[in-house]
């Protein structure tokens, strides 16, 4: 069971991590331009 949850917090935490990865790649772009 402990493996499931660390999985699933595994999931999550990528998931937060690529959306903060976009949002820093469009802010980038906006002060680029």
């Amino acid at each position: 069971a402990r493996l499931i949850q660390y999985q699933q917090n595994y999931q999550a935490a990528a998931k937060v991590l690529q959306v903060a990865q976009q949002l820093f790649d469009k802010l980038l772009e906006v002060a680029g331009a």
